[in-house]
């Protein structure tokens, strides 16, 4: 090693050159390897994030459906059992209606609404009654006002107060409807 001549001096270095990169190339293709398996694993991580966001935000937004379905179902039931019902209560109060109409015409009906018209006798000043009600006939000394409206019972208006004594079957009919809609478990939505 004492002569070194250019050409030798070149191709020592060009082996060590070679030599050394080499390594750093392999050194450099290991870091690449682990660099794309890192930015692989992120992207995967990335991707696996994305995912469940939005099967989160699909899930969440089928439940919301799915309910908002369920309520406009529940709503649609509850409005039909409401017609359904309030149809049945009609039917029942002009059933009753007729049977009252016709217990108005009996001898019974007159009674009780004589015993009522005599206890306050004294403090009428007048009595409303419908047109077709038999007690037309058999009061002959307390005004009387027809109301078409009122099926039976008389509606007692007194003299000293503008309080009323109302035994029409109407007011009784309301009440009972009243009391029927507030106990008959049947809770619906109003239209």
């Amino acid at each position: 090693m004492d002569h070194f001549n250019e050409e030798s001096l070149y191709k020592y270095f060009e082996k060590t050159i070679k030599s050394e990169s080499v390594e750093i190339i392999q050194e450099i293709e290991k870091e690449l390897v682990v660099m794309r398996e890192k930015a692989l694993k992120n992207v995967s991580d990335e991707l696996e994030k994305s995912k469940e966001i939005n099967l989160e935000a699909k899930k969440k937004l089928l439940y919301q459906k799915h309910q908002k379905n369920l309520s406009d179902l529940k709503h649609k039931y509850d409005l039909e059992l409401m017609r359904i019902r309030n149809g049945l209560v009609n039917e029942l109060i002009n059933e009753l209606k007729k049977k009252l109409i016709e217990y108005t015409k009996t001898d019974e009906y007159v009674s009780k609404m004589s015993d009522i018209i005599e206890k306050y006798r004294s403090d009428i000043d007048y009595i409303e009654i419908s047109k077709t009600d038999s007690l037309n006939k058999k009061i002959k000394d307390i005004k009387i006002q027809t109301n078409d409206e009122i099926i039976g019972g008389v509606n007692i208006v007194l003299k000293k107060s503008s309080f009323q004594i109302d035994t029409t079957f109407n007011s009784k009919i309301e009440d009972a409807k009243k009391w029927f809609h507030q106990n008959s478990k049947l809770f619906v939505v109003e239209k």
